[in-house]
């Protein structure tokens, strides 16, 4: 399969979409569940470390869907929240409100570990907000997106090795997120 035709395959519209008041009303009740969840269970920094970093993709793709689907108004409202919770965090880490007592190799294994994740499930996230029958969006805009079609097209490289490798990053991104680089401990 080229890239062409899996661009081809993913782009039709799906023909069950959502409302912009139900996609909101879903990312809402998933923000204030998450919410809840580290008040409550007094979640560890670990915990945290993949829930914040679901939050920051899932709002980003869903934004970028929803703006590309010609939904101007819910995605910026979305957007609004999106910045408004990376500016929370931001100041509520350089007001040493949220301590967070980590090494330097915590820190690296941090950024990786969410790079893996953005890499396995942004597409798909982004796909399903701007209404994609098919979830694996392969477009042509991004570096990153000309990268894989290449790889696609020149590089002779299968689409299934390239859904294969979402997998693998899918898990290690959240290993890696909850502090399972080592293997998992209590």
């Amino acid at each position: 399969m080229t890239a062409g035709d899996a661009r081809h395959a993913v782009t039709h519209p799906s023909t069950k979409t959502q409302t912009s008041a139900q996609i909101v009303g879903n990312i809402l009740c998933v923000s204030v569940s998450i919410a809840r969840i580290s008040k409550i269970a007094r979640i560890k920094d670990k915990t945290m470390n993949l829930l914040i970093s679901l939050f920051l993709i899932i709002f980003e793709a869903v934004s970028e869907g929803l703006y590309d689907r010609q939904k101007k108004t819910i995605a910026g409202v979305i957007e609004f929240i999106y910045r408004a919770v990376v500016t929370l965090i931001i100041f509520a880490w350089l007001t040493n409100y949220w301590h967070v007592d980590t090494e330097a190799t915590d820190y690296w294994v941090t950024v990786v570990g969410y790079v893996m994740l953005r890499f396995a499930i942004f597409d798909v996230i982004y796909s399903l907000a701007r209404g994609n029958t098919g979830i694996f969006y392969i477009g042509n805009t991004k570096l990153y997106e000309r990268a894989l079609v290449w790889l696609l097209n020149k590089g002779k490289v299968s689409y299934s090795l390239i859904i294969f490798t979402k997998f693998i990053a899918l898990v290690w991104g959240m290993s890696w997120l909850m502090g399972w680089q080592h293997g998992i401990t209590n």
